[in-house]
């Protein structure tokens, strides 16, 4: 909701295409983007609602796998949300509507901040709930000297 709150209130105080400085280092823009990630697949929607269908879908398959996991919830929400925030974008306006940008970079706008801290804190609880390969568990030693 934040994100399309912004993004409303943008295309109200900024014409598209405009750039004005908000802090050293950071512009609002009006910027419309057809793709994915740096304008991918701009010309492609189909690709691109399948590309999104799979990454929610497969964020979605691993929460429920590893909801117990802390950051879990917080990571997939995050990730989820920014996705929802920007596919209302392209059924509603036929792109997304990108309004930050660090001078000199891409646009972006509140649902890209998300997705990104989103797969962060994912990656994060994945890497906690990690088992150590260099231990072997006692029990599993065990077992195998038993088998000889």
């Amino acid at each position: 909701m934040v994100d399309q709150l912004t993004k409303r209130v943008l295309r109200e105080a900024i014409g598209r295409g405009d750039v004005v400085g908000f802090l050293p280092g950071l512009d609002l823009v009006h910027w419309r983007n057809r793709g994915i990630a740096f304008s991918s697949f701009a010309d492609s929607p189909l690709i691109i609602g399948v590309l999104v269908l799979g990454a929610v879908g497969a964020v979605l398959a691993w929460f429920l796998r590893h909801a117990d996991l802390p950051g879990a919830w917080i990571g997939a929400g995050l990730l989820v949300g920014g996705a929802v925030g920007n596919t209302v974008d392209r059924l509603t306006l036929g792109s997304v509507i990108d309004f930050l940008r660090i001078t000199g970079g891409p646009a972006f706008n509140l649902a890209d901040v998300a997705i990104v801290a989103g797969a962060l804190t994912l990656a994060a609880a994945a890497r906690r709930d990690a088992p150590t390969p260099s231990r072997t568990p006692p029990s599993a030693h065990r077992a195998s000297r038993a088998g000889r």
